[in-house]
């Protein structure tokens, strides 16, 4: 007895030891980001860019000087840019560049450096790097010299700014240090993830009963928060343009009419915020959140130059909702729009937490698949990818559950459970112009299932009656005729439109060809398909877990992306404790219908976004697959292959720990 209370005791002091060890590791990881963010604040242009920079050519000798005030207490480095030519069509092969910052009151030079134009990267701003941090300079002048020698004539150029008198000087980035608002945010971010980590590895380590849906509620909220502060408002796809869209549902609730040709009536200070649309860019995240608290100025109603989009309007009530928090309770832009972000994210992790709740295996699955970069991106996003995605999820975690959920549900609830499902197949069939309609044609496994199941009841039921017999048959081959029929009619029509103009792109001065066209030229479709598949296909498995995140803009690391790929192939696998009940027929019709996603996001692309010219199809993102992806992941499942009981709470501990990498390297990117 008393050796096993001392293998008891040693077993909790490692795992106190592990629990802390793992929480230190991510404390000094944020406390390592703080201070590189500390020393590398944003660049601030000392010249002005007022429209009339140009690439000037540089002179063997030349000298530039230019005098100012630091606005700033600390000075971190310098930014300038060079490109061999006008156009940087070529490499610079000569040159060096030599910087002083000089003190006017002292004329004392504090740093002096020199750059080896040869070094220099033309497509962006290059640093010139002070060493140590210039410091209390907050008010003071100061001068820059710089000067070229052994420069090849014609061959380097330099970002300058034209003035007054016909000369140029060289447009200057200053990078500050010191603490700002974006560190305020960071800390909230790094905060929120900490508690993740903690909170799944005190439930894995130290709980007897370890329930995935109650750790994914914690989880994916401090996750889902973390996500929507390090992704500023309109840095996710097409935010821009369904934020309009939930802004109009609040309109509604609050009794707004639009304005005129369909333009949205907005808050003064709503539609005349500027909110970038792009790019993760430093100085937008200061700016962002300096502004992040700030109360409404103007509240008058205007007419803005913003139309809506047409989709459905029930996939933006959530966001809408909490747009009209914000008005009612008087914040600013951002807030307002965040708390629309935040609806959307709530109503997601209702859904999956039932989800995974409902479902009989899998739900690690699930949880693997909710905590991906891209999907926490889509989930709290103005994209109507986060009501998709859980509607999605809804329809398969329900259909599962009817079909293998050994727990015996009293008639009601079974009745709930398909009137549930039917609604949201329902709801999600017209989305994304049908390109959801193989997720809402999933359930048809339960009615197959049904009458296999039942089928010599059935047959005995038909066969007992003559009539009944041939009402059966006829009812039949009258059901395959209009079928025929009504395809044979569709068909003519599309054909009719083969060698017509297809749908004409917004993008670009061109047409995609129609329907039609692919159906009297297969070869042709399958073609692009194939070719698509071949040049982009690794890019697109990639983005499917998150490889690039916004606007197709933010890189993260393969090898970051690869612990997700890992985690979700081995939460596929049954854990040694559950049957592999699911048959042949059924992991094939699950494939069908992850392929049946894949295929129509791809053929819409096609059909609505692809030029007639190309040979790949263009504007396909690894996100249009997300819908079905779990259903890959189930299909996994075999009866050769198991993982632990236990390897659930090592999958829920590892997420948050692998998302605190995503952060940390993404916000690499960040600093200047």
């Amino acid at each position: 007895m008393s050796d096993l209370k001392d293998n008891k005791r040693i077993s909790n002091i490692l795992k106190i030891v592990l629990f802390l060890l793992v929480i230190l590791v991510e404390i000094v990881v944020f406390i390592g980001v703080k201070t590189i963010f500390y020393n590398n604040g944003p660049a601030h242009y000392l010249v002005s860019t007022s429209g009339e920079e140009s690439f000037s050519p540089i002179a063997n000798g030349a000298t530039y000087e230019y005098a100012f005030t630091s606005s700033e207490d600390k000075i971190r480095a310098f930014q300038f840019r060079l490109q061999a030519g006008p156009h940087g069509e070529a490499t610079i092969t000569s040159g060096e560049m030599h910087f002083q910052l000089i003190d006017v009151a002292t004329n004392q030079v504090l740093r002096s450096s020199v750059v080896d134009c040869k070094n220099v990267t033309q497509e962006t701003f290059f640093m010139v790097d002070m060493g140590q941090l210039i410091e209390d300079v907050n008010g003071k002048d100061f001068k820059i010299i710089i000067s070229f020698t052994n420069i090849i004539d014609d061959e380097v150029y330099m970002l300058c700014e034209q003035q007054s008198d016909g000369s140029f000087r060289p447009v200057i980035k200053m990078n500050s240090a010191g603490s700002d608002s974006l560190q305020k945010a960071m800390w909230v971010i790094y905060t929120l993830i900490i508690l993740a980590t903690g909170y799944s590895l005190f439930k894995a380590l130290f709980s007897k009963e370890f329930k995935l849906e109650q750790v994914y509620l914690v989880t994916a909220i401090c996750l889902g928060l973390a996500m929507s502060l390090f992704m500023p408002l309109m840095t996710g796809p097409d935010e821009t343009t369904h934020s309009r869209s939930a802004y109009y549902v609040s309109n509604v609730l609050l009794g707004v009419d639009n304005g005129d040709s369909g333009l949205l009536i907005m808050r003064a200070d709503d539609a005349r915020f500027r909110f970038a649309d792009v790019d993760f860019h430093r100085n937008y995240y200061v700016e962002y959140y300096d502004s992040f608290f700030d109360k409404i100025n103007d509240d008058t109603l205007m007419q803005s130059d913003k139309p809506m989009l047409t989709n459905p309007n029930y996939l933006y009530y959530p966001m809408g909702i909490g747009i009209t928090v914000g008005r009612l309770l008087g914040f600013g832009p951002i807030l307002t729009f965040m708390l629309g972000r935040w609806f959307s994210l709530a109503v997601f992790i209702t859904a999956i937490y039932y989800a995974i709740k409902k479902l009989p295996f899998g739900k690690a699955v699930v949880f693997v698949w909710a905590c991906l970069p891209i999907t926490l991106q889509q989930a709290m996003s103005y994209n109507y990818d986060s009501p998709i995605l859980a509607m999605s999820i809804l329809v398969i975690s329900i259909t599962l559950s009817l079909m293998y959920d050994r727990k015996e549900l009293s008639k009601k609830q079974r009745i709930r459970d398909i009137v549930m499902l039917a609604l949201i197949c329902i709801l999600l069939a017209p989305c994304k112009s049908f390109a959801l309609l193989p997720i809402a044609l999933f359930p048809i496994i339960l009615v197959v299932r049904f009458i296999y199941n039942r089928r010599t009841n059935i047959k005995e039921c038909i066969c007992q009656k003559k009539a009944r017999k041939v009402a059966t048959i006829v009812g039949s081959i009258a059901l395959v005729l209009v079928v025929l029929v009504v395809g044979v009619y569709v068909l003519k029509l599309l054909l009719a439109t083969a060698d017509g103009p297809g749908r004409p792109l917004m993008w670009t001065d061109a047409y995609a060809r129609p329907v039609g066209y692919y159906i009297a030229h297969p070869v042709e479709l399958v073609k692009i398909f194939v070719n698509t598949v071949v040049q982009n296909g690794e890019a697109l498995i990639w983005q499917t877990f998150g490889a690039t995140l916004g606007w197709l803009n933010q890189p993260v690391p393969h090898i970051v992306i690869m612990m997700y790929v890992l985690l979700f192939a081995f939460a596929g696998m049954r854990k040694v404790s559950e049957e592999q009940e699911i048959s042949i027929g059924s992991r094939v019709w699950m494939l069908f219908i992850f392929c049946g996603v894949c295929i129509v996001a791809m053929l819409g692309m096609l059909i609505g976004w692809t030029p007639s010219h190309y040979n790949v199809i263009e504007g396909v993102q690894g996100r249009y697959f997300l819908p079905g992806l779990v259903l890959l992941g189930v299909s996994l499942r075999t009866r050769n292959t198991s993982r632990s009981d236990e390897s659930d709470r090592v999958i829920a501990t590892l997420l948050p720990i692998v998302f605190i990498f995503v952060v940390t390297l993404v916000f690499g990117y960040k600093v200047e």
